[in-house]
């Protein structure tokens, strides 16, 4: 009976969590920023597309269909996204101080935990959801553009395969930024140009500093089987260790910062 009651309650909780998580993607459908977000996540694809177009398959720059997708993803799920979802982190924690929705949540039953899971959830679902549609973009724009030969289903379970990784990986790698975010309670400014920084500084650095910054250890990640040329030194198991235990610490920290503001 009493096995019984703890599942009946760990199902409930479950279920609260996804009602949570269900609201603030109602919220989010209302933010502007999150057909930015679209709009960018297809704008890469096109460019590229416009690109190859115009460019004989002579030209070693772009005479394989991998050449035009390591192109696209390169930029997208590296340096834009990262950017992207720092931006639309900050504005939906800010926006909860903003219009003093933390202190109506912190007379509901919702435990801290939960409110800052369900903010991380969602950020995983919209960059995963970004990452696959934009490699659904680079499969169409690779057969627009033409003269590909070695278009094929292995390579298109490449691209797929690159924007799922990256996609699931990217919000456990901006979790630093997550955590400046919660700290810096109302304000846009800080946590906005740290997260530029903090990701730019992981891109432009990243031959040094994988298995240091998680964005450099996303790199390796995302491109370890090294099939499109991408040369990164460092260890895939640090990497992965090192985003790993940085989320950890952060969310950590995050969920204590939280309690403390709403308590």
């Amino acid at each position: 009976m009493k096995a019984w009651r703890i599942t009946s309650r760990r199902l409930q909780e479950v279920k609260a969590l996804l009602s949570l998580i269900h609201t603030e993607m109602l919220k989010l459908k209302r933010k502007r920023m999150l057909w930015v977000m679209f709009g960018i996540a297809a704008a890469m694809p096109a460019l590229i597309t416009f690109y190859a177009s115009g460019i004989s398959r002579e030209n070693s720059l772009m005479d394989s269909f991998m050449d035009f997708y390591k192109m696209s993803l390169g930029y997208m799920n590296i340096l834009i996204l990262p950017c992207m979802l720092g931006i639309l982190g900050t504005m939906i924690f800010t926006d909860e101080y903003k219009n003093d929705t933390m202190k109506q949540l912190a007379v509901v039953p919702v435990t801290k935990i939960e409110l800052l899971i369900s903010k991380i959830a969602m950020l995983f679902i919209l960059s995963t959801t970004i990452m696959l549609f934009t490699g659904v973009l680079n499969v169409i724009g690779g057969f627009i553009a033409g003269g590909f030969s070695d278009i094929n289903g292995t390579l298109i379970l490449r691209v797929f395969s690159l924007c799922l990784i990256s996609g699931l990986l990217t919000p456990l790698a901006l979790m630093p930024v997550v955590l400046v975010i919660v700290i810096s309670k109302k304000g846009y400014i800080l946590p906005i140009s740290l997260n530029v920084v903090y990701v730019f500084l992981g891109y432009i650095a990243a031959s040094s500093l994988v298995g240091i910054h998680p964005i450099s250890s996303l790199m390796k990640i995302v491109w370890h089987n090294n099939k499109e040329g991408v040369l990164l030194d460092g260890s895939l198991p640090m990497s992965m260790i090192n985003i790993a235990a940085i989320a950890l610490v952060c969310f950590a920290t995050s969920a204590l910062f939280l309690k403390r503001r709403l308590d």
